[in-house]
């Protein structure tokens, strides 16, 4: 989960940075990334 965590928080490849939400702090995306993992297949 660190490798998604520099993605989402860097950028990758064609990814911005945080997704272009600069108001969005790197708990708000820990926690959207920990309830998609616990939520597999929707």
């Amino acid at each position: 989960m660190a490798k998604l965590m520099q993605h989402v928080t860097q950028g990758f490849k064609a990814m911005p940075p945080r997704g272009l939400c600069m108001d969005c702090s790197t708990e708000d995306y820990q926690a959207i990334n920990e309830l998609m993992v616990s939520k597999p297949g929707r």
